[in-house]
C-alpha cells in the first residue's frame, strides 16, 4: 500500500491546492478564496448561492472603500502641494 494521501472530496481537493498556494507569497491570496470556496462546497445550492452573493457585495464595499481612501490620498497631496506652493511663493 502506498503512504500518499488519498483525496476523496472535492473540499479536501480545494484545501489541498489551498495549502500549496499558501506556501508561495506570490499566490497566497488565492489561498484564502479556496478557503472559503472549499468551505462552500459542504453547503447546499441555496447557501452557496448566499455566500457568492454576500461575497460580492463584501468585495464590491471594500472595492469601494479602497476609491474613497485613494480619492482622499489625492485630495490631501494637492491640498500639500497648494499650501506648500504658496508658502514658497511668499519667501
Amino acid at each position: 500500500m502506498s503512504d500518499k494521501l488519498v483525496i476523496k472530496t472535492p473540499k479536501e481537493k480545494i484545501e489541498a491546492l489551498a495549502k500549496e498556494l499558501e506556501s508561495n507569497p506570490e499566490t497566497s491570496n488565492l489561498s484564502v478564496v479556496l478557503y472559503i470556496v472549499a468551505g462552500a462546497t459542504i453547503l447546499g445550492e441555496e447557501a452557496q448561492k448566499s455566500l457568492a452573493v454576500w461575497s460580492a457585495t463584501w468585495a464590491n464595499s471594500v472595492i469601494n472603500e479602497v476609491e474613497a481612501i485613494r480619492e482622499e490620498e489625492v485630495v490631501d497631496e494637492l491640498s500639500k502641494k497648494i499650501i506648500e506652493g504658496d508658502k514658497n511663493k511668499n519667501e
